[in-house]
C-alpha cells in the first residue's frame, strides 16, 4: 500500500503503509536479555497509547511507561517537546524514538536532551533518515556528523544497520549513555 502524506502543504513524500511499526526498537533496547520489569521506558513520540502496550508487551510495567508527544490521544502521554523536557536529569533507563527523529528542528539539541534525561548506562533506540533530495534539514545530516554529535554527549553507538533504499537510506541506531563521570585519566599522560 502506497501513500502521499503532505505536511502543511510544504512537504510531500511518498510511503509504504506499514512502515510505523514499533516492535523492533523494542526488541533492541531490550537486549542483552534482562528483567525489563526493574527499568524504565520514556517513548518519545507515540502519538497513542499503542506504543505504550507494545513496551509492556516486551517487559516493561504499565506505571514504569512514559509517553510524550505534541499532541495526546491518551492520560498517559504528555504534552512535551523532545528537544526541551521537563523531566529532571538522569530519569529514564531507556528512551525509544520509532519514526519520529525527523519531526525535530535541531538534531544535536534533541540528542542532548535526551542524554541529560538518560541515566549512565541507559539506552537509546532510533531511527533516522538520509536523504539527499529533503527539504527537511534534519534528513541531510551524514552519519559522521550524527556520531560527533553522539560522542559529544558521551553516547557509544552499542548497534547501527541501514537499509538503502532509494531515493533515502534508512538508518537504525542504539545507543547507550556512557557515565565520564567515572573516567579517570592519569595526569602523567
Amino acid at each position: 500500500i502506497k501513500y502521499t502524506v503532505k505536511q502543511m502543504d510544504v512537504v510531500e513524500q511518498n510511503t509504504k503503509g506499514s512502515g510505523r511499526r514499533a516492535e523492533r526498537y523494542y526488541q533492541i533496547v531490550s537486549l542483552p536479555p534482562r528483567d525489563m520489569s526493574k527499568e524504565n521506558v520514556l517513548i518519545i513520540g507515540g502519538k497513542n497509547v499503542v506504543e505504550l502496550f507494545i513496551a509492556w508487551v516486551y517487559g516493561f510495567k504499565w506505571e514504569n511507561i512514559v509517553g510524550i508527544d505534541l499532541f495526546s490521544l491518551h492520560p498517559k502521554i504528555k504534552i512535551m517537546d523532545m528537544e526541551k523536557m521537563s523531566f529532571e536529569d538522569k530519569t529514564f533507563d531507556n528512551v525509544t524514538m520509532a519514526n519520529v527523529y525527523g519531526y525535530q528542528l535541531d538534531p544535536e539539541k534533541c540528542i542532548a536532551e535526551i542524554s541529560r534525561i538518560l541515566r549512565p548506562g541507559g539506552k537509546l533506540c532510533f531511527n533516522s533518515v538520509w536523504s539527499e533530495d529533503s527539504v527537511l534539514p534534519v534528513y541531510n545530516i551524514r552519519v559522521n556528523e550524527m556520531i560527533a554529535i553522539f560522542k559529544k554527549h558521551n553516547f557509544e553507538i552499542i548497534y547501527h544497520t541501514y537499509k538503502n533504499t532509494p531515493p533515502d537510506v534508512s538508518h537504525m541506531w542504539s545507543l547507550q549513555k556512557m557515565n565520564m563521570s567515572e573516567l579517570s585519566l592519569d595526569p602523567i599522560l
